[in-house]
């Protein structure tokens, strides 16, 4: 009889035991599930966050690049010359500001600012293919003049 009571204390003690095990493996792996859950969101966030600043440095690279082919650029032209020195003004406002605020640039203003780099890059290409976006004109005052010489001849 005593034997048989171990036996049924010694399958009873294996039955909590395996509870237990099973009960603290629900519970870890439902503690590894908040991990993940909470983990995920902040190392997204941490790459969202470096994705903005490779594109804020690509943006400064550009930049300077943009900026230091405005002062090379050769101009064929007084019209093209005052078109650099329009893009060379807007550089060195671009300059000032992202001096002051680049590292407080969002991913939209980033993607803004490149566009206008972009855009100026284009310009300044266009500039030194020695092109010019505006035409020289020479107004004629003779019709004019003329006919407030007859209308003055006629009083």
């Amino acid at each position: 009889m005593k034997e048989k009571e171990n036996i049924i204390q010694s399958a009873n003690f294996k039955r909590d035991y395996v509870a237990y095990f099973a009960l603290g493996l629900f519970f870890a792996i439902v503690l590894g599930e908040i991990v993940i859950a909470v983990s995920i969101p902040a190392y997204l966030g941490k790459e969202s966050a470096m994705a903005n600043e490779v594109r804020r440095i690509k943006l400064r690279e550009s930049f300077d690049m943009v900026r230091w082919q405005s002062f090379k650029t050769d101009c064929a032209n007084a019209n093209a010359k005052l078109e650099r020195d329009i893009v060379v003004w807007e550089m060195n406002k671009l300059a000032n500001y992202l001096r002051k605020e680049s590292e407080y640039l969002n991913s939209d203003e980033t993607a803004r600012l490149q566009k206008i780099v972009d855009e100026s890059s284009a310009i300044l290409k266009y500039i030194h293919e020695n092109k010019s976006f505006s035409k020289a004109s020479q107004l004629d005052t003779g019709g004019y003049i003329n006919s407030m010489m007859k209308r003055k001849e006629k009083k």
